[in-house]
């Protein structure tokens, strides 16, 4: 993970890899997320775009860049370059498709090997959860999911009805922040970077 700084007037920036199978909604949690805005005509997201949202949490200001990463099996070992100084990431499914289920597992393991099985916060989202009646099935216990896999916590989400994004990335927010208190007060480190806007990198065969 890469080191995380800021000064005393300036934002901290935050790069957080939204990730999941094609048409998941990831792209409508952004934009919920960041503009309020939900659009229902589906557009597929080509190669990667990436929004911010400037906020305040635990008293300390964050610039949040949440990277759309597209869900098409054709970019898989393209995105991988696109990991790189990830603070943390969201992997989204399609909570009424099966199959998005069980390829948020295939995410999460090109993140721990990316990041060398390093512990990169990581929460799941099970998306579009108003299309669905309660109580929610799925093919596995969503627990012992999150637990083997190794996800901090899921959220039951909709981009439509603006349900549960809010909660959720300011959940994986706070674990991030308290990640690195935690560091600073075992070996001093210290947040004095500014934030910066990262341009979005060109195409490398090269990965993490």
């Amino acid at each position: 993970m890469s080191d995380l700084k800021n000064s005393d007037d300036e934002a901290i920036s935050l790069k957080i890899l939204v990730v999941g199978k094609l048409a998941c909604g990831k792209t409508s949690i952004i934009q919920r997320y960041c503009h309020n805005h939900f659009q229902p005509k589906y557009k597929p997201t080509i190669g990667v775009d990436f929004q911010q949202k400037l906020l305040e949490i635990m008293g300390q200001k964050v610039l949040l860049q949440l990277w759309d990463i597209a869900g098409q099996e054709r970019f898989g070992h393209m995105t991988r370059v696109y990991f790189q100084n990830a603070h943390g990431a969201v992997v989204v499914f399609d909570s009424t498709r099966s199959g998005t289920f069980l390829g948020a597992k295939a995410w999460k393991d090109d993140i721990d090997y990316c990041f060398n099985k390093e512990d990169l916060p990581t929460i799941l989202l099970a998306n579009k959860c108003d299309l669905l009646t309660q109580p929610y099935t799925f093919p596995e216990d969503i627990d012992a999911f999150c637990q083997t896999n190794r996800f901090h916590k899921y959220f039951y989400t909709s981009a439509k009805e603006d349900t549960g994004i809010n909660e959720a990335i300011e959940e994986l927010v706070k674990v991030i922040l308290e990640s690195y208190q935690t560091q600073e007060q075992t070996t001093g480190f210290k947040l004095d970077e500014p934030a910066t806007t990262e341009a979005a990198p060109t195409q490398s065969k090269t990965c993490c």
